[in-house]
Parts: structure tokens; sequence; C-alpha cells
């Protein structure tokens, strides 16, 4: 007997697993739910490294090519066969030859898609990775790399002070400190450690990727609390497959930090309102400040979630009074609920001043920070403070949107648009409950019939600040929580939520960068609503059946895959349609700069690509992303819209020498902004003792004379020129800006408070404008009733309108075709006597605004005064024939325009030293500007 009992199993600590496990589910099931979000979040986000839209570019050449084979053949063996027979015939050989071929095909379509992707690939030991997409993520880049070189991001330290030598040079530009290049350090030597290929580049595409996970925890948790599983599994899902959200992370600028404190900062902020107990309340009250706070060091525009926290404190306190009053009793009763929320503001308030306005900054910084909020939407005015031109209002990140195309831009979800979807989900915040909804039934359906109708509206309406109606539904629905205390009802929780909605939705029709802060409360609210309805379908087609907790699981995962997989695909798609912006031909062409100049050279070019510049080639910019709205944006597009040779010349020694410092120097002293435009402009163009003459005809001192020289003519650095394919369609910005009239932006500045009659004369004795061109001018501002207008009016938007056309000779004539809308016309040129025509479809002859004529030798440029069009040509005249770029009359002659389509010709003083194409057909040639 004693033998059988040795013998037996002893399943006891079996039995002993599966009690742990059942007590364990309850956390489990979250932990195991987790693990779907973060599971599609690496799938989407690593689908970049795959570059497949060149798999799908290698295909469809080769398929082109065996299509021109088959039209090759079924030409040679039916030469006079019908168009339409013909068709089918190319057809049927293309895929006989498609069959026949078939690997062979396929290993061509391989190769080719491996050749097209190593021109977007860099090698680190075994490993192959895909170039950092965009542009802005080289300016945290390559600040990383000054940490990881030197331990230091600041390329100078001055008295303790960090400065970027690279931007705006040559002069220093004092920075933060930033704190989003330490995270990218961080990542890289974690990622280091298992993988010793990894290159810090590598480590800075995958930091979103680390963030994404990071914040999807906080988020769940989030999700988990106000509705449970389902809507933490949703809304998770959507938030990381949100193409905005993809579209600005999805390389490695730090919009990603925006999300991930936005979610950080929900999370504390519902767990703040939703605790029970009052010392955890004033937890995470603190906890909340604590986030803004070191929010604060990674973005300026922290601040709006401040408001909102105490916004719902407010509204939250506000409740319970009136609650109170609605239920006839003392107020006395809920001082102890007053005081907490007072508390609650207070802690909240006083750790972001600890640890923002004593620690981080100072205490007149955090009250600058609140007193400074409604700024943040003034930036698109035509002209800045001091006459100078704006440049964001021509960023496309801070274009505008109407309301609607903002409503739409979301997309739907089972065809139901997703922003009506979120609002339908915030009433369903209101009543958690299937009791509540049957208890509220009908005043929920007036409700949501309610918010049926206001997005009809709001679809069709441009007045954004009807954004915020769609808090009328929400306030009324809180209202019908008065008549009954109910103590897991959190009115401050649902409106910090539903409030972030509208006023996010605003920011995006300020700029359409702000749409991707739009994922996160727009997700919750879906995220809502559908954990709402599969739990009403649930509970009326299943649960009069009983039915077990599998076929629950299956039915409810059916549902939420039926709701995902659309957006889900989205995300996969726009991950996988994310290829790099630079390529093998743009780092070639920055690093043979590096290797064949001096360390003080400086590149000059749009200043788009500057982070590219600064990055590769090490070399310092005039003007990048990080500078963008300072006083070299007017000379850079000056440099490339002039059509003298020694302006353009003139321009870049000044900046090389001092940037805007002459224009300064001489405004400092003048403090007229268009003389002082007026003088530098003159002086440019002469040489240091010419221009000594010139200040000393104006009564500068020598000591004013010698500080402006020092950055108008100095012994200048080396100085690169790029001129690429991208500059083109970015023509009509940089003729914009180098165009931009000063005297017309300080009319525009000064119509309103200065006397007519005081302006006309200071126009005459200044600025040289007769009365009568000022008196007009007046007329014509008046007339301008938005900053769009007014930008035009100050300065035209001029574009190129053809690429480099080859003209024919046709008896004695030289014909060039110039084609606009399907139509075209034939523009005629006597290069010798330098006259143009244009014949019209009507038969009327006219003649071209502006036209120049281009030779080895010499540039000829001409205006016609009658029967014009407003149009530009510039001709260029070789051995083998006449060729022509049309444009507006502005850039006829410009010197882009003889640079980058005309090869330099004629142009003296800069010399080509480097040119290539990339694998997308753009042209990259870089300059040297000959000094001596």
């Amino acid at each position: 007997m004693g033998e059988e009992n040795e013998e037996s199993l002893d399943l006891s600590g079996i039995k002993d697993i599966g009690k742990r496990l059942k007590k364990a589910a309850p956390l489990l099931l979250p932990l195991l739910l987790l693990l779907i979000p973060l599971a599609i979040t690496i799938h989407v986000r690593l689908q970049p490294q795959d570059l497949v839209p060149l798999d799908r570019q290698a295909e469809s050449s080769i398929m082109n090519y065996v299509k021109m084979q088959a039209t090759a053949q079924v030409d040679k063996e039916y030469p006079n066969i019908p168009a339409e027979r013909k068709t089918d015939l190319i057809n049927k050989k293309t895929q006989e030859i498609i069959s026949q071929n078939e690997a062979a095909i396929h290993q061509q379509i391989d190769l080719g898609a491996a050749s097209l992707k190593s021109r977007l690939q860099y090698e680190s030991g075994s490993h192959t990775y895909a170039y950092l997409g965009d542009i802005d993520s080289y300016y945290w880049l390559r600040m990383a790399r000054n940490i990881v070189e030197t331990g230091n991001q600041c390329d100078q330290v001055i008295n303790d002070r960090c400065y970027d030598t690279y931007t705006l040079a040559p002069t220093l530009k004092p920075k933060a400190y930033d704190y989003y290049p330490i995270i990218i350090v961080w990542n890289y030597k974690f990622l280091h450690l298992f993988n010793p290929d990894m290159t810090l580049m590598q480590a800075s595409f995958l930091t979103p990727l680390i963030l994404s996970l990071l914040f999807t925890i906080p988020l769940f948790l989030l999700l988990y609390k106000i509705s449970g599983p389902i809507a933490a599994v949703i809304g998770t899902v959507l938030v990381n497959v949100n193409v905005n959200f993809l579209a600005r992370s999805l390389g490695s600028d730090n919009d990603i930090v925006n999300v991930f404190f936005q979610v950080l900062f929900l999370w504390i902020a519902v767990e703040c309102f939703y605790a029970k107990d009052q010392k955890a309340k004033y937890i995470w009250a603190g906890l909340a400040g604590a986030c803004l706070s070191f929010y604060a060091k990674f973005w300026t525009g922290w601040w709006y979630l401040a408001d909102l926290f105490i916004l719902s404190i407010a509204v939250g306190m506000a409740y319970i009074i009136l609650q109170q009053l609605f239920m006839k009793k003392e107020l006395s009763e809920i001082k102890k609920q007053i005081i907490t929320f007072l508390l609650t503001g207070l802690i909240f308030m006083l750790a972001i001043f600890v640890l923002y306005g004593l620690i981080f900054t100072t205490p007149k910084g955090f009250i600058h920070v609140f007193l400074a909020q409604l700024q943040v939407l003034h930036f698109k005015s035509a002209a800045n403070a001091d006459y100078w031109p704006n440049v964001l209002p021509t960023v496309a990140e801070f274009n505008g949107m109407s309301l609607p195309d903002v409503l739409s831009n979301n997309g739907a979800i089972l065809h139901i648009p997703v922003f009506l979807i979120a609002s339908l989900g915030m009433l369903l915040l209101i009543f958690p409950t299937i009791r509540l909804i049957k208890k509220y039934f009908w005043q929920l359906l007036g409700l949501v019939l309610f918010d049926i109708l206001l997005y009809r509206l709001l679809t069709t309406s441009q007045r954004g600040i009807l954004i915020f109606s769609l808090l009328i539904p929400v306030i009324y629905g809180i209202s019908l929580h008065l008549k009954k205390k109910e103590e897991e009802f959190h009115p401050e929780g649902i409106f910090i939520l539903a409030m972030i909605v509208c006023l996010v939705t605003y920011f995006s029709m300020v700029g359409v960068r702000f749409l991707f802060l739009m994922a996160v409360p727009l997700a919750i609210f879906i995220a809502i609503f559908f954990d709402r309805l599969i739990t009403i379908l649930h509970a009326s087609l299943l649960k009069p059946f009983k039915p077990t907790a599998l076929v629950s699981g299956l039915f409810i995962g059916f549902l939420v895959f039926l709701i995902l997989i659309q957006p889900v695909r989205g995300g996969i798609s726009i991950a996988q349609n994310y290829v790099p912006n630079i390529n093998d031909e743009w780092v070639a062409t920055l690093e043979n700069i590096k290797d064949h100049s001096e360390p003080d050279a400086i590149i000059n070019s749009w200043w788009d690509y500057g982070h590219w510049f600064k990055y590769w080639a090490n070399r310092r910019v005039s003007l990048d992303g990080s500078s963008q709205n300072n006083p070299p944006l007017h000379w850079l597009g000056k440099l490339l819209l002039t059509k003298d040779e020694d302006e353009a010349r003139g321009i870049l020694r000044m900046l090389d020498c001092g940037s805007n410092g002459g224009f300064e120097h001489i405004n400092k002293r003048i403090n007229d902004t268009p003389h002082s435009i007026n003088i530098i402009n003159e002086l440019i163009l002469k040489n240091e003792s010419a221009a000594m003459e010139l200040l000393t005809s104006h009564e500068f001192t020598a000591s004013e004379i010698t500080s402006i020289l020092n950055t108008t003519h100095c012994d200048p650095p080396e100085n690169y020129l790029i001129t690429s394919q991208d500059m083109i369609g970015k023509g009509a910005v940089w003729a914009h800006f180098g165009n931009w009239d000063f005297r017309k932006a300080y009319l525009a500045a000064n119509v309103k408070i200065v006397s007519e009659e005081e302006l006309v004369a200071r126009f005459a004795d200044v600025y040289d404008v007769p009365a009568e061109t000022t008196r007009a001018w007046i007329k014509e501002v008046s007339t301008k009733k938005d900053e769009g207008s007014l930008n035009a009016w100050i300065s035209p938007w001029p574009g190129y309108l053809s690429g480099m056309v080859a003209c024919k000779e046709q008896n004695n004539i030289t014909l060039c075709p110039f084609s606009q809308e399907g139509n075209v016309v034939l523009v005629t040129v006597d290069f010798p006597a330098q006259e143009v025509t244009v014949a019209l479809p009507d038969g009327s002859i006219k003649h071209p605004l502006a036209a120049s004529f281009i030779t080895q030798e010499a540039a000829i440029h001409r205006t016609f005064e009658t029967d014009t069009l407003p149009l530009g040509a510039t001709f260029l005249q070789l051995d083998e024939g006449v060729f022509v770029v049309f444009t507006s009359p502005e850039l006829a002659g410009s010197m882009f325009t003889r640079l980058f389509f005309f090869d330099g010709t004629g142009i003296k003083d800069f010399q080509k030293v480097y040119d290539t194409t990339s694998v997308f057909g753009e042209k990259i040639t870089t300059w040297k500007v000959a000094w001596s």
C-alpha cells in the first residue's frame, strides 16, 4: 500500500498552479490584450525599412519593358492591323512573354528593386539600413552626434550658454538645451548593447517606435479605467495606426514627444479626477504638474494641457455646486469637496511652479508662459513687426484648413465619419452603463440626433469657432446627472477629454501640423463608442442564449477585428509608402563638399534642406528650418532671383561675412528699415573703398563704417551654392521673399496710424517714391482684407511655367512652343535683335513682359512696354540651337534659371564643382563661388 502511494502522482502542485492562474486572470487578461497594440505598433513602424514602393517601381519598370517588347513584335508581324485589335494582341503577347520567362522576369524585378533600394540605404557591419527619411530629423540627429562625439550637443559654449554655430552662419545662435537628442542617444546606447552594428541614425529612426510602445501602456490603462478592455484595445490600436500621427513621426522628428506627453498627462489627469481617496487625488495632481513641467522641456506649447486641467477642475466644482442647489441642499455640506477641488488645482499649479518656474526656468518665465499664450495663433502675419517678411505662412505644415476639411481629414470607420463616431462617444462616456442608457434612453436618443445634425452643420460651415458647439450636448448630458449623486460620475474627467477634441480641432484649422494631436482624443471617444456598441450587441444578441466565455470572446474579437481592419491597413499603407527623401546622390553631393572644403566653409541654398547640409557635409549654412524666419530668408531669395551676377556674389559675401549684420549696424543708426535696405542694396554692389565712400556720404562715423564693412566686405570663407530640382516648385516662395518690397511692408503697417500726407512726404523724401505712386499704394492696401492678399500685394508669387524647351528653326525663324493647360502657342524669337512675339489663338500678337537673352559671352535683359502678356522668357543660344524657359516676368534671366536650367552658361564667378542626378531623377548641382 505504501509503495503504491510512493509511486502515485502528486497533483497538488498543478492544482496550486491552476488556482494561482485563476487568481491572476484579472491581471493576465489585460497583459495579453496589451500585446495586441504593441505587436501592431512594431509591425507598422518597421515598414519603412522595407522600401516597398521601390519593389513596385522595379516591377513597373520591367513590365513596361516587357510590354515594349510585345508591342515591337506585334508591330513587326501585323503592321496594318486596326488599333483595337492591336491592343488585344499586345496584351496577349505580353502575357505570353511573361509566362515563358517568369523566373527571369522575377529575377530582374528583384535585381532592379535591390539596385533602387541600395541608393536609399547604407551599410553598417552586416546590417543594411534605410536612410533617415525626412529633413527635420537631421536637426536632432546632428545634436545627438555632437553628444556622442563631444559629450555636449552645443556647437560652442560661451559663459555657460549654449550656441548653435551652424544654423545662421557666421553668427552664433543661442539655443535652448534640447532633450530629444538625449533620448536618441540613450536609445542608441541601449540598442547598441544588443546589436553592435546599430548606428546612431538607425537608433534615431527607432526612437519614435520605442516611445510609441511606451505611451501605449498609459493609454491602455486610461481606456481600461474609463471603459474597459475592449475600448483599451481599440483605442490604443487606433492611435498607433493613425495616418496623421504616422505621417508626422515615421522619421525621427520630435512630434512623437507631443503625443507621448499628451497621453501621459491625460492618463494622470483621469486618474486624478477618478481617484476616490483624497490623498491619491493630490498625488496624481502633483504628478500631472510634474508631467507638464517635463513636457515643457520638449515643446513650448505644453501650456494648453495645463489650461484644460484647471478649467476641468472649475467644471467639477461648478457641477457639485449646481447639484447641491438643484437638490435644494446647503452648500456647507459640500465644503469638503470644494476644498478638495481647490487643493487639487493648487497642488497642480504648485508642482508646475516649483519644477518649471524655479528649477527649470524662473518665476518670470513661469508668468510669461501663461500671459503669452494667445500669441501662438498669430504666426500668419504677412510681415514681422520689423517689416521683414514672415516665412511661416508659406511653410506647408502651417497652412490652415477649413473646419469641414479638418473633420473629413480624419476619415471613416465602417463608412461612418470618424469625427461623428467620436462625438457620439462623448455622449456614451456620460452614460457609461446599460442601466444609465436605459434610464436616460429618450434624452440620449435626442442628444444622438442633435449630434448628427450638428455634425452635418459643422461639415458645411466655415466658422471654426463652431467646433466648440460640440460641448453643448456634452454639457446637457452632464446636467442630467444633477438630479442624483452618483459616486462613479466624474464630469471633470468627461470635460477634459471632450474639450481637448474641440481645442485641438481648432488648432488644426490654424495649422495642419496640429492634426496629429487629434489622434489620441479622437481614438479615446471612438473606442468608447465601439465598446458601448459591442456591449449592447452582446447583451441583445448573445446574452439571452447564455453563451460560454469562449463564444463571447470570439464574438467580441470578431467585432473588434471588423472595426480595426480598415484603420490598420491604412496605417500599414502609409508606413509602407514612406520613402526617404534623401538618397545616395544627395549624400555624395554633401560629402563631396565636406571632403573638398575648409571646416569654416558655408553652404547656401534655399533653407529647406539645411539640416541635411549641416549633418552630411558637417558645414555651416546661412539658413535652415530652425532659423528660417530670419532676414537671410530675403537675401537668399534675392540671390536666386536677381539677374545680376555681381549682386548675387555681393549678397553671398555679405551673408558669409556677417549674415544680416550689415543691415543691423546701418539700421541701428538710421532706424528706418526701408531706407537701410536701400543703402545695403547699394553697398553690396561696391568694392570696399567705394563702399566706404558711400557710408561716409550717409554720415556714418569711422568706427561705424568699420563695423559695417566687417560684416559686408570681409575676406569671406569658402562658399558653396546648391541648386536642385525641388527649387523649381519652390520658386514662387523664394522669389516672393527675394522680391519683398520693404516700402510696401512699411506702408501696410502704418497706413492706419500715419496720415496720408505724412506718408506721401516721407516716401518722396526718403524712399524716392513719386507722390502719385504712394497715393495709389495707399488705395490699394486699403482693399486688402486679409494677410494673404496683403502678402501678395507686398510681393507677388512668381513661378516657373515650363522646363527647358528646345526651339526649332523654320524658314530662318526661331519658334518656341509654349504649352499651358493643353493649349500650345508659338513664341517667335529674333535672338540678334532681342525681339520676342507671342502668336495668340485669336490672331493677336503680344510680347512677354520680360525676356532675357543668354549666350556664353553675355546676358541681355529686356522689358516690353506695349501689347504685353504677364509672361517671362529666358532664351539660351548655343551651337546646337536655341532653348527657352518660360516663367513669370520676375524670374526671367534670374540666377537660378541660368544656373539650374542653363548649367551656368555665361556666368563667371560660380564654378560648377559637382553635378549628379538622384534615383528619383532630381538634378543636383554644387557651385563654388570664386571670390578673387
